[in-house]
């Protein structure tokens, strides 16, 4: 019998897990997945504790500084306008699914984007995965419907503690070396 390779044990015990399985059928337990298809919430507690805490250091340093009142109402403005263009062009992922097992792990994403006109499905490549705590950075090479390269903040709190897990997973085998 041959060795099986790192793809194909994963499928290996799926199989044995739904044969052990098949002849109770009133069995409704854990199913043996090994992808990952997770929503994705809208917004995050921990994002607007950021942008609290960058505006508090912004109006902390506009006083300590000794600014007039005038020139650190314009810093501030400016900083809330700022964030708003971003919030404004930046479109939110609403779900993301992983390609099968047969495929390479970076290969042919899906991700369904909250557009103007309603959800649409794009499809690319994962570049990159970064941990950063509470937050996990996934880069994008999108190829449908149009070629860009897009970066996509996942906290904590927007997905559910078993995909969370998995994308902390994903972040660790996606590191150099």
């Amino acid at each position: 019998m041959a060795e099986l390779t790192p793809l194909e044990q994963p499928l290996k015990l799926a199989e044995s897990l739904q044969a052990d399985h098949a002849e109770h059928a009133d069995y409704v337990g854990p199913r043996a997945t090994f992808r990952l298809d997770a929503a994705i919430k809208p917004h995050s507690r921990y994002q607007w504790l950021m942008m609290g805490g960058i505006f508090a250091s912004l109006a902390l340093i506009g006083y300590l500084s000794e600014l007039p009142l005038w020139q650190a109402a314009i810093v501030l403005i400016s900083s809330m306008v700022a964030v708003l263009v971003s919030r404004l062009i930046h479109i939110p992922l609403v779900h993301l699914t992983q390609p099968p097992l047969t495929q390479p792990l970076t290969a042919d994403w899906q991700l369904l984007m909250a557009t103007s006109q309603g959800d649409a499905l794009w499809r690319g490549h994962l570049l990159q995965a970064r941990d950063c705590g509470v937050a996990i950075v996934l880069t994008f090479a999108i190829y449908h419907p149009l070629k860009r390269s897009i970066n996509r903040t996942l906290f904590y709190d927007q997905t559910s503690a078993a995909a969370w897990h998995q994308l902390k997973v994903l972040a660790q085998l996606s590191k150099p070396g």
